[in-house]
C-alpha cells in the first residue's frame, strides 16, 4: 500500500462515485490529487450529481474500510502508486483502486495473454486449452483470465501446473466467494500470481460487473486468446475491449460448424480474429504482423523473435492430448502421479481425497468401481448427476492430476 492518506482518499472516492464509473472519472478531473477532489466537493454547494454522491459518504466510512482490509490483509494499490499496473494507467475508466492477495509486481514483466471461453465448456476446449496453455507459460507466458467455472480455471491452474504465473481478475469483492467450485484454487493463484478485483470488498457478484471488469483482463494482456464462446458469451465482450486497445484477437476453430457453442468463434473469426489452432499461431501473429508498439519493452520483443526463430511450439497432437514436452520451467504445483515401477499385480487402493466434494466423492467411486474409463454421461447416468455440474467436477479434478482424460472418457488415477 501506498501514502495511507492518499489511499484513504482514492478508496472515499471509489465508496462515493463507484468503480470504474463515468462518475468517478468526471469528477477526478480537474483535480491533482484525491485528498484535492474531497475537498473541493464535499466542500461545494450545488445540485451536481457527483457534490451529493461526494456528500454521502462520510470519510470516516473509508477510513474503517482501510481498517478491515489491513486487518484481513487485503492490499490495495491505487492509480497514484508506483506499483499500479502500467498497463491500466491508458485506459480511460482506468480504476482508481485495485484490491488484491498476492503479488502484482511481475505484471508487464513477462509475455501475457487473456485466456477467456465458456463456464461449461465441451471436452474438446478443455483439451485445446489446456494444451495451448502448457505451451504458452513454458515459453514465458503469463496467464490472464477472470476466475470463471470452465475455460478460466482451465487456464489458471494449468498455468501453474507450469511454473507460470497468472493473474485472475474477479467481477465481484475479492472477499467474496465466488464462484463456489473454484474456492479451492484460490490459494494456488495467490502463490503464484495474483486474485484482483477493482470493486469494493463484500461487492456481489452482479451480471454487470462482468463485462466492465473485462477491459481490465485485455488491459493485462497482449491480446486475448478465445476458447469457446456461444453467440453472446462473456468472452466475445473481453475479445471486443482487446480490439478496442489495438490488440490481437485469437479464436479456436470449432470442431463442429454446426455446433452452437462456437457461434461467438465463427463470427469473430469472419470478423478478423487469428484462427487459433496451437501457440504457434500466436507466436507468429506478434512477430510478423503486429507492430512491437503493443509490446514497448525490448527484451520482451526479442523473447517472442527468438520463440518464432526456434519454432519450439510442441506438434499439434501434443497439444490436443496434453501430452508433455520438456519443460523449461519449474512446476510450481506438484500433481500426483502413479509410479510406473509399481507392478501391475500390485495395485494400491483408490482412495476418496480429503476435502472431496459429494460431487467428487460419488464421481471418484464410480470410477473406481468401474474396469474401464467412463464418459460423462455414463456418469450422469450411474450418479444421477446433471452433466453440467460432472463436467465442472471432472475439469477441477483433472486439473489437480485426480483423473485422467482421453478420448472423452475418464479414469480415476491410483492415489
Amino acid at each position: 500500500m501506498g501514502d495511507y492518506y492518499n489511499t484513504l482518499y482514492r478508496l472515499w472516492s471509489v465508496m462515493a462515485f463507484g468503480a470504474g464509473t463515468k462518475l468517478l472519472a468526471d469528477a477526478s478531473e480537474g483535480h491533482s490529487s484525491a485528498e484535492d477532489m474531497y475537498i473541493a466537493l464535499t466542500n461545494c454547494e450545488g445540485p451536481s450529481d457527483a457534490v451529493k454522491a461526494a456528500k454521502d459518504i462520510p470519510l470516516t466510512s473509508a477510513e474503517k474500510l482501510l481498517d478491515i482490509c489491513i486487518k484481513s490483509g487485503i492490499n490495495i494499490v491505487t492509480c497514484d502508486d508506483e506499483d499500479y499496473p502500467a498497463a491500466l494507467r491508458t485506459l480511460p475508466d482506468r480504476p482508481a483502486v485495485l484490491f488484491y492477495r498476492g503479488d502484482i509486481s511481475g505484471i508487464g514483466k513477462n509475455l501475457s495473454i487473456a485466456v477467456v471461453g465458456a463456464r461449461k465448456p465441451s471436452d474438446y476446449s478443455r483439451r485445446v486449452a489446456a494444451g495451448i496453455v502448457s505451451t504458452l507459460s513454458r515459453d514465458g507466458f503469463d496467464i490472464v483470465s477472470g476466475f470463471a467455472e470452465g475455460i478460466d480455471i482451465c487456464a489458471h491452474i494449468t498455468a501453474i501446473k507450469q511454473g507460470a504465473k497468472t493473474y485472475a481478475v474477479l467481477g465481484c469483492g475479492i472477499d467474496v466467494i465466488y464462484p463456489k467450485p473454484n474456492e479451492k484454487y484460490k490459494q494456488y493463484i495467490i502463490e503464484n500470481g495474483a486474485l484482483i478485483s477493482e470493486y469494493l470488498p463484500a461487492t456481489s457478484p452482479i451480471p454487470i460487473n462482468f463485462p466492465h471488469r473485462n477491459r481490465i483482463i485485455a488491459a493485462l494482456s497482449l491480446g486475448a486468446a478465445v476458447i469457446e464462446a456461444g453467440a453472446k458469451s462473456g468472452s466475445l465482450n473481453t475479445a471486443s475491449h482487446c480490439s478496442e486497445q489495438g490488440k490481437p484477437v485469437f479464436a479456436v476453430p470449432p470442431h463442429d460448424l454446426y455446433d452452437s457453442r462456437y457461434r461467438g468463434n465463427v463470427e469473430i473469426i469472419r470478423q478478423g480474429a487469428v484462427p487459433l489452432m496451437s501457440a504457434k499461431d500466436i507466436y507468429s501473429e506478434y512477430c510478423l504482423n503486429i507492430p512491437h508498439t503493443i509490446v514497448e519493452n525490448d527484451a520482451l520483443c526479442r523473447k517472442l523473435e527468438e520463440l518464432k526463430a526456434k519454432n519450439s511450439v510442441p506438434s499439434e497432437q501434443s497439444e490436443s492430448t496434453g501430452t508433455k514436452p520438456v519443460k523449461t520451467r519449474k512446476p510450481a504445483l506438484s500433481i500426483p502421479e502413479s509410479k510406473a515401477e509399481e507392478k501391475q499385480s500390485e495395485k494400491p487402493a483408490k482412495v476418496i481425497p480429503e476435502g472431496a466434494s459429494e460431487e467428487e466423492k460419488a464421481l471418484l467411486e464410480a470410477l473406481a468401481g468401474s474396469d474401464r474409463p467412463l464418459r460423462a454421461d455414463e456418469l450422469a447416468e450411474i450418479c444421477e448427476m446433471e452433466i453440467g455440474s460432472i463436467l465442472t467436477a471432472l475439469t477441477g479434478m483433472e486439473i489437480e492430476g485426480i483423473v485422467t482424460a482421453e478420448n472423452g472418457a475418464y479414469s480415476y488415477k491410483l492415489m
